[in-house]
């Protein structure tokens, strides 16, 4: 009688056991900080790893066009190696203006322009949108601003599609992957990135669990859904290039302008603007975003909805399920 009365207990206190808790990976991101085109970045940056350390983040990831790896930026590299967590990089068009992919990387210890790594139940893949196509159909990757002009930017590099195959057969994992400039085009759509696409839209109807795809590139914040993808574009940190149609000097003295050529083509943020990424077992993502301003004065908005993506000072939060 004892027995049975020690195996119905046991039996009863495994029914009530509670549901085994979601694993969860925490990280903050930003994008484009853009240090050698705007005053005030180190600061931002402090914010931003600051952010991090509060929320706990598993891993601080910066999306590209962060600063060119010149001896004044040297307090950039500073401040993230002074981060209490790991910090990932993706390398952005503009990172490689002055200098070659391999001087970039030594200047902020990165091992590859592609790559990836695992938290768990959780793999972050990394690519690399910076190579070009001459007139010719052949490939180049980015150095010294050699990009400009080409016929075909924002190029993945040959090897990558497969490589990227190869990471998303694992079933097990949770992927999320980064890029720089956004695999959907800018838009609602995938074109020059088709065959990606078709790779991750695969591994999804193999079984293997896509999170999201996130860019960033175009300083917009955007989220569209794609054959049952997510893709997330991600706003700057600092600014919205306008360009010639809105050249203005009134955001900050003369002599900020003359430290910063390119500055009275801008439209600065009030506030740095990031992300607090969540993503859970159970198909849950979490972004927890910024309410921001312009930094006055504010542009026109009727110019600012003339430009082909969604211009706004803040970064959305958002919650989606995968």
């Amino acid at each position: 009688m004892k027995k049975r009365l020690l195996a119905v207990g046991l039996l009863l206190s495994v029914l009530t056991l509670p549901a085994q808790a979601a694993e969860r990976v925490r990280f903050v991101l930003f994008t484009d900080l853009h240090q050698d085109l705007i005053p005030g970045r180190p600061d931002a940056l402090r914010k931003i790893v600051s952010v991090a350390e509060k929320n706990d983040a598993d891993f601080l990831i910066d999306l590209g066009d962060l600063a060119f790896p010149i001896p004044q930026n040297r307090v950039i590299r500073d401040i993230l190696d002074s981060a209490s967590m790991p910090v990932y990089h993706v390398l952005g068009n503009h990172d490689m203006d002055r200098s070659d992919k391999r001087t970039y990387m030594d200047f902020f210890g990165i091992e590859a322009p592609y790559y990836r790594f695992d938290r768990g139940k959780f793999r972050f893949i990394v690519l690399d949108t910076n190579f070009f196509l001459d007139s010719e159909g052949n490939e180049h990757p980015y150095a010294n601003g050699n990009y400009y002009g080409a016929p075909v930017r924002e190029h993945v590099g040959n090897g990558q599609a497969e490589w990227l195959r190869e990471q998303l057969a694992d079933r097990s994992k949770i992927v999320v992957i980064f890029t720089h400039a956004p695999l959907n085009d800018r838009f609602d759509r995938v074109e020059q990135y088709a065959p990606l696409h078709r790779i991750i839209t695969e591994a999804l109807d193999n079984g293997t669990r896509i999170a999201a795809v996130v860019g960033g590139h175009n300083h917009s914040d955007s989220h569209f859904t794609i054959d049952g993808i997510h893709y997330l574009q991600m706003n700057s940190v600092s600014y919205i290039w306008g360009g010639e149609a809105f050249e203005n000097r009134a955001h900050y003295p003369d002599s900020v302008y003359r430290a910063y050529p390119s500055l009275s083509y801008c439209i600065p943020y009030a506030v740095p603007l990031y992300a607090v990424f969540t993503i859970d077992t159970r198909g849950r993502l979490t972004v927890e975003g910024v309410e921001g301003s312009y930094l006055p004065p504010a542009p026109d908005p009727q110019k600012l909805a003339e430009k082909p993506y969604r211009c706004s000072p803040s970064q959305q939060s958002r919650k989606l399920k995968f």
